[in-house]
């Protein structure tokens, strides 16, 4: 029985290095009996239960004060509270409001993300079957200790890390974790390199055959090498075995990633940073010209007449208050949330679930899309894709089935097959399909590594499953070829063989033996070729032919299994000889084929001047493979496996990954390594991917983006952007949408700040020119009110240009006053300061020094002349009548209910009492629109001259 948990030492690594009895006598447990039930509860006293440790949730509280921490929002609380002392209650109300709207969608939005290591908990398996004291046990996988010895079967999940005791035909899914496309073939010996392999590979005396890895030293096995460990959470989908139990809990591999999400901090996104530094130029400057022009126009009046009245000191302070308030544009936090959330609606049209509302304009602002291949590039299943016979190599679709060398070759593959397969009823019978095309819904079914899919009733291997799809689609089915040659016997697959051959009931005295396997070693069986012209001698030349085409389809990073048979006597059948003079039929290629649309995707990506990089677990040749049929990557140069990696310090990966575009065989900690060397280069990267080896690497890129239907749990959580049809063209429409989101953010600060500078010059130029006041307190707040409201919202729906994909992505650093913007806003906000102050001018000249109908006019052409100005923010250098007048009701629907509020506070006389404005006459309406309709003007004109420069 095992030893007390005092000689118990546990060990910290390299487990696959060891021979079972080292690794045994480390862990003090019996590899025959397994642990006592005492010393179990004692280990699982010591080291806790077999579970991830969930991350502490953050409280309401400080989720809600992280919110209400920014400059913004302090500055917007300072303005609410000056306002209610003013006596502006309505206008407080509001900033209020804001505040906490923006607080509250915060809250929302981060408190999801704090789900990530909930789901990855869910990953784990409920029950395990271990061996105590002598005899099988199944218990809850929490209580699976250090040293347990485990034992696997076909279906289940494994609860915890094991170093294999025994493999018998054991085959682990490891695609979540490791990235790779099919089941791993897992052995039971020790992994070692030549120079460290001992003479007696069998020392442990528990091992059937070990096996040495050849030149790769023991720290150096990538994890998807490591064939003698199962890992926690992988998926057992053929044959058995029994392992020792080497790490729980947050020791697993799973554990680390955990760990990883764990410590990886938030990271503000680009507009959040931008947003941040704009909040704290605009309040340090409006703040400073406000008690410039408090300071100027009091000392004015001191110096006239040595004492301010109290009553003008009163209505001067209130006057630079309501500058103050109105130059900070208090909406424009509630407007780009607004527009984001109106943005995540149109991504959920467009199959893409948004986690967080910045992540639409961070996904439109990347120049790198990092991408795991299997399962987002490729469609996470094997596809016969080629068929070799007859000497030559033939598309899958492009054979003859009428060829009896074709069909034997089918028929093999069919029936030495354990798998099975049987389409649902609507996908209609076999011989309605066309030759060689199998069902529609196959090309695009969910991940067929299940075990069991009851959707299309898939069983097996997902190799055998694809070798019966590909007989499927010319009729070809087991059901009935098993039925005419019933199963009498069988050799099964074995690792050392690397063969699987079936033997068949044929006819009433004769058995048909159906092989299939490694093409080198089933050639060395076959003494006979088969062709259509008969049976031939299968030596010499024939066997070299055969030879090289399955190398170079090898080379092709096609999966290759080959195809024999024999016709036997059944009184002349005998087991041991059933391997042997065979005659050679001819071999498939598999291949986890490309996801039809990607090639497009990517195309456009290269177009919109982002770059597409692979980054997978699987192997360098296939990678690269898939990399070059997508165009990601065109010569081996821009490839690098994990192993090359690991020999890059940081500096030279950081100098290197600019030409790198194929990362291959890559581990967990590489991804998040790439990731990073990326951001370092000033790349703004996205990372998608669906398994739990994505995630940490999700949540260290800029946006992360996730598969919905083949994703982890664990993936989705990590991620800010899950796509529900793991479609990656869906990526490059989010792309689009994000660009075009940000577009109409920026035309959401350029409008407000314009037009809110435009009141600040007109009123600060009067005072400076000693003018009475341009506007009251009340008319600043009303244009305020109105113009930073609807139509600024309807500029932040704006819809797209069609053009946007045609651009290169905006720099890293870009400010948000960038490619003109910063200049928009200062011509704009001049020329709306001018033609106020001209209006107020022509009205004292019209009414004869009148103070009251001048105002009037001049609060009549600031607020219509912003509400045409929103016009021209529609596009940087087309013409609206390019850009389509009519296209956005929003804004014509905001431009003629803001304007009819305008003409309603001047004309209704109990409204006009109240802003201390009088009526205007026809004709001057005439002439308040016609200088308001002079930004459109001006505008057009600098639009002419720009598109001429442009082109």
């Amino acid at each position: 029985m095992a030893a007390s948990t005092n000689t118990f030492r546990q060990p910290q690594g390299g487990w696959y290095g060891r021979n079972i009895e080292e690794l045994c006598a480390e862990l003090a447990s019996d590899p025959h009996a397994g642990l006592s039930e005492p010393e179990a509860k004692a280990r699982l006293a010591l080291y806790g239960e077999n579970r991830l440790q969930e991350k502490k949730r953050k409280s309401l509280i400080l989720l809600f004060g992280r919110q209400m921490n920014n400059i913004l929002v302090f500055i917007l609380i300072a303005a609410a509270v000056i306002s209610a002392l003013l006596g502006e209650i309505s206008d407080a109300l509001v900033i209020a409001a804001v505040i906490l709207l923006n607080a509250v969608v915060g809250v929302i939005q981060e408190s999801k993300a704090e789900q990530a290591l909930a789901e990855l908990k869910k990953l784990s398996t409920p029950r395990a079957v271990v061996r105590r004291d002598g005899a099988l046990r199944e218990i809850p996988s929490e209580k699976v200790v250090p040293g347990d010895i485990v034992v696997l079967e076909t279906g289940r999940v494994v609860p915890c890390d094991l170093r294999l005791i025994q493999s018998v035909n054991l085959r682990i899914e490891e695609s979540a974790l490791t990235g790779e496309s099919v089941p791993v073939e897992k052995i039971d010996g020790v992994l070692l390199s030549d120079e460290d392999a001992p003479k007696d590979m069998h020392g442990s005396g528990f091992s059937s055959k070990e096996q040495p890895l050849e030149g790769v030293l023991k720290e150096e096995i990538p994890l998807g090498d490591r064939k003698n460990m199962a890992f926690m959470s992988t998926i057992v989908t053929y044959g058995r075995g029994t392992g020792i139990t080497v790490a729980t809990g947050m020791s697993t591999q799973i554990g680390k990633i955990a760990a990883m999400l764990e410590g990886g901090e938030d990271e503000h996104t680009p507009l959040q940073k931008k947003l941040e530094r704009f909040a704290r130029i605009l309040g340090f400057i409006v703040l400073g010209l406000c008690g410039i022009m408090f300071g100027i126009a009091a000392g004015r009046l001191y110096s006239l007449g040595g004492v301010v009245p109290r009553e003008q000191f009163f209505q001067l302070f209130l006057t630079a208050v309501s500058l103050a308030v109105a130059a900070i544009p208090e909406g424009l936090p509630a407007i780009i949330t607004i527009v984001l959330a109106l943005g995540v609606q149109r991504m959920i049209r467009r199959n893409a679930i948004v986690r967080r509302l910045p992540a639409v304009e961070t996904l439109g602002s990347v120049s790198v899309i990092c991408t795991d291949k299997t399962g987002t590039l490729t469609q996470n299943r094997m596809t016969v894709r080629e068929c070799y016979a007859e000497g030559k190599r033939t598309a899958l679709s492009g054979i003859d089935i009428q060829n009896p060398v074709y069909r034997m070759l089918l028929e093999i593959i069919t029936l030495c097959n354990d798998a099975g397969y049987s389409p649902e009823a609507s996908a209609g019978d076999p011989a309605d399909h066309p030759q060689g095309v199998p069902p529609a819904d196959l090309t695009d079914h969910p991940k067929a590594h299940r075990v069991v899919d009851q959707a299309y009733h898939r069983v097996g291997d997902p190799t055998e499953i694809a070798l019966l799809e590909s007989s499927f689609g010319f009729g070809i089915t087991k059901e009935d070829l098993s039925s005419r040659m019933p199963r009498v016997d069988e050799l099964p697959f074995d690792s050392e063989r690397k063969l699987m051959t079936t033997v068949h009931r044929d006819s009433r005295d004769t058995f048909r033996v159906a092989s299939k396997g490694a093409v080198h070693v089933l050639a060395d069986l076959c003494t006979r070729l088969y062709t259509s012209e008969g049976l031939v001698p299968f030596t010499g030349t024939l066997k070299e032919n055969v030879l090289k085409a399955a190398d170079r389809m090898s080379e092709d990073a096609l999966r290759v299994l080959g195809a024999a048979f024999k016709i036997v006597r059944q009184d002349s059948y005998t087991k041991e000889d059933v391997e042997k003079e065979l005659v050679f039929c001819g071999f498939v290629g598999m291949i986890d084929p490309p996801r039809l649309e990607v090639k497009g995707s990517i195309e456009r990506c290269n177009e919109a001047g982002v770059r597409t990089v692979m980054i997978t677990g699987d192997h360098r040749n296939t990678a690269f493979a898939i990399a070059r049929e997508l165009g990601i990557a065109s010569e081996p140069s821009a490839m690098i496996d994990g192993s090359g990696l690991d020999e890059l310090s940081q500096e030279e990966l950081d100098s290197r990954v600019d030409r790198l575009r194929v990362f291959a065989r890559v581990s967990p900690e590489h991804k998040v390594r790439i990731v990073r060397a990326l951001k370092k280069a000033g790349h703004i990267v996205s990372m998608t991917g669906d398994g739990v080896n994505d995630a940490p690497s999700l949540r260290a890129a800029d946006i992360g983006v996730a598969m919905g239907k083949s994703g982890t749990d664990v993936a989705k959580g990590a991620a800010d952007m899950v796509l529900t049809d793991d479609n990656f063209e869906t990526i490059v429409a989010a792309v689009e949408e994000g660009r075009n989101i940000f577009r109409n953010i920026k035309k959401v600060i350029v409008f407000l700040l314009s037009s809110n500078s435009g009141e600040f010059i007109s009123v600060f130029t009067a005072l400076l020119l000693g003018w009475p006041p341009l506007l009251l307190p009340i008319h600043i707040l009303w244009v305020n009110l109105v113009t930073d409201t609807l139509p600024a919202l309807s500029l932040g729906i704006d819809p797209g240009d069609s053009d946007v994909l045609k651009e290169q992505p905006r720099r890293p650093g870009e400010s948000l006053f960038a490619q003109g913007a910063g200049w928009n806003i200062l011509a704009n906000g001049l020329l709306i300061g001018c033609i106020t102050l001209g209006a107020f001018s022509l009205g004292l000249l019209l009414h004869e020094g009148s103070l009251l109908h001048a105002r009037t006019i001049a609060f009549a052409v600031l607020g219509l002349s912003q509400l045409f100005h929103a016009f021209n923010l529609r596009h940087s250098y087309k013409s609206i009548f390019q850009v389509g007048v009519l296209s956005n009701g929003y804004l014509i629907g905001s431009f003629f209910l803001c304007g009819l509020l305008q003409l309603l506070v001047i004309t209704l006389p109990p409204m006009a009492s109240v802003f201390k404005v009088v009526p205007l006459q026809p004709n001057e309406w005439g002439l308040v629109i016609g200088i308001s309709v002079l930004p459109i003007a001006c505008n057009e004109i600098a639009k002419i001259f720009f598109r001429m420069k442009r082109h």
